[in-house]
C-alpha cells in the first residue's frame, strides 16, 4: 500500500520493481490499482532533501470510480469509462500533470455526451484544457479554457459548436442544406454560468 499527497485514497496491490539509490527511488513498471482502477505506472521520485516526482501513468475506469480517490469536495457529479495518460513533474507536494483522456460516452449531470477527448495540465485544483472535444446530440462541440475545481467549479471556456442544420429540429424544414458554426465564451461558478457568442451559417 502505498500513500500519494492529494489523494485521500492509496495505490494498492502494488507490484514491480523498485531501484533504490542514495537519492530517491524509481521503478520501470509497477502495476497497482487506485479506487479499485488499474494503473501502470513508470518513474519515481528524487531529491531526498526536496523531493520532486518525475514519473508516468496509464489507465481506464469508470470516472465516478476514479473520484473515490480524490477529496469530496473536487468530486463532480460526473460517469463514464475513460482511458487516460498522465505525466507528473515538479515538487513531490504540488506537482504538474499533464495528461490526455478518452471515452465512448460521458455523462455530467443530466448532459450525455458522446466520443469526449481532451488535453490537460493540472496544478492543484486548477485545471488548463489544452484541447477538449465531444459530440452533444448532432452538434460538434470543441473547446480549451480553465476549470477550477472547488465546490463550485470556476469555468472559463471558450467553445466551438459546428452542427449540419438538416440533423437540427425545425432548422432542416426552414434553410435545408444550412451549415451552422458559433463560437462561445462561457464564465460562471457552479451551475450559474454565463456565455455570449456569435452564430454562423453557410449553405
Amino acid at each position: 500500500t502505498i500513500y500519494i499527497t492529494g489523494l485521500v485514497k492509496p495505490l494498492r496491490g502494488a507490484h514491480g520493481t523498485l531501484i533504490a539509490y542514495d537519492d530517491g527511488i524509481t521503478t520501470n513498471g509497477l502495476d497497482a490499482t487506485l479506487a479499485g482502477v488499474p494503473l501502470h505506472v513508470a518513474g519515481g521520485v528524487y531529491g531526498i532533501g526536496a523531493p520532486k516526482v518525475q514519473f508516468g501513468l496509464s489507465g481506464a475506469g469508470d470516472l465516478a470510480q476514479i473520484q473515490q480517490a480524490i477529496a469530496p469536495q473536487q468530486r463532480q457529479p460526473v460517469t463514464g469509462n475513460v482511458t487516460f495518460d498522465a505525466l507528473a513533474l515538479g515538487s513531490l507536494q504540488s506537482p504538474v500533470i499533464s495528461g490526455t483522456f478518452s471515452a465512448p460516452v460521458m455523462t455530467f449531470r443530466s448532459f450525455r455526451f458522446t466520443q469526449p477527448d481532451a488535453m490537460f495540465l493540472v496544478h492543484g485544483h486548477d485545471v488548463d484544457i489544452l484541447r477538449a472535444g465531444l459530440h452533444y446530440g448532432p452538434v460538434a462541440v470543441d473547446a480549451h479554457g480553465s476549470v477550477t475545481l472547488e465546490k463550485n467549479v470556476q469555468t472559463n471556456l471558450v467553445a466551438g459548436l459546428h452542427a449540419e442544420g438538416d440533423r437540427l429540429p425545425y432548422v432542416a424544414q426552414l434553410v435545408p442544406g444550412l451549415h451552422l458554426d458559433g463560437l462561445v465564451h462561457l464564465e460562471g461558478s457552479g451551475t450559474r454560468i454565463g456565455g455570449t457568442g456569435i452564430l454562423s451559417g453557410t449553405s
